[in-house]
């Protein structure tokens, strides 16, 4: 139980985005929000607690992050995940993983997430464009 942007939690199967790059290719991730509670995006690879990356709003950043291209002989695939406070930034209010939805073509992926109220997906967005 290391993920979420205190590394204390367990990750929810169903509320996972993944984002899968070719060998040859690598992944551009861009981020927006839309929140006034605080919300972050924390990314892992497939087979590892260890995460790669953490943007949000508040004092998080969102500037954009890319993966090096993938050298290997098989696809690399990379877990995306949405956390969010009941609140704007506080120390005392836990993590929750936040509903995702997920929408993707053969080169790009949205993931937009969803705090709590209502049903815009986009208190936080990833934006990914897998390229050569």
């Amino acid at each position: 139980m290391c993920y979420g942007p205190d590394n204390t939690k367990e990750l929810i199967s169903n509320q996972i985005g993944w984002v899968k790059v070719p060998c040859g290719f690598r992944a551009q991730f861009r981020f927006s929000s839309d929140a006034h509670f605080e919300n972050a995006i924390c990314i892992y690879p497939q087979n590892s607690d260890r995460k790669l990356v953490e943007r949000g709003n508040y004092n998080r950043s969102l500037n954009d992050w890319a993966t090096p291209e993938n050298n290997t002989a098989q696809d690399e695939w990379y877990r995306v995940t949405g956390w969010h406070k009941s609140s704007p930034p506080s120390a005392s209010k836990p993590w929750i993983m936040s509903a995702i939805r997920n929408e993707s073509n053969a080169n790009q992926y949205i993931f937009g997430f969803e705090d709590a109220g209502g049903e815009e997906y986009d208190d936080m967005r990833c934006y990914v464009d897998i390229v050569q």
